[in-house]
């Protein structure tokens, strides 16, 4: 993630910007989760919400690339992860739909619930 926002062309005002965002972000989920009482079919929305804010974030710092852009939109409650330029993504949930549109682009997945 750092060599992909050194090579992003966003100046260095707006990444301390976008970090204090993230921070803030981050924070809410720490805050929300350590409640205790958190249940995915209750909850998902709120998370979901979350994860798409801090996505567009990363997008923002230039961390991001088309492919997990076309499936952070297709996918609700996803975002990138991992080493930068989206090698992971992450969902707070995923259909039988979501993984037939997976195939269909011919993107390659593996799916692990946890509960």
């Amino acid at each position: 993630t750092a060599q992909a926002v050194a090579n992003s062309h966003v100046e260095n005002s707006n990444i301390t910007e976008i970090y204090e965002k993230i921070g803030e972000v981050t924070e809410t989920a720490y805050e929300y989760f350590m409640k205790g009482n958190y249940t995915l079919s209750d909850d998902e929305g709120f998370v979901a919400a979350l994860m798409k804010k801090n996505n567009k974030l990363l997008e923002q710092m230039g961390v991001g690339c088309e492919h997990a852009r076309e499936i952070t939109e297709a996918i609700y409650g996803s975002k990138i992860s991992g080493a930068g330029k989206g090698g992971i993504l992450v969902a707070s949930k995923v259909t039988s739909e979501d993984v037939a549109w997976l195939k269909g682009k011919g993107y390659t997945h593996e799916v692990a619930k946890v509960s």
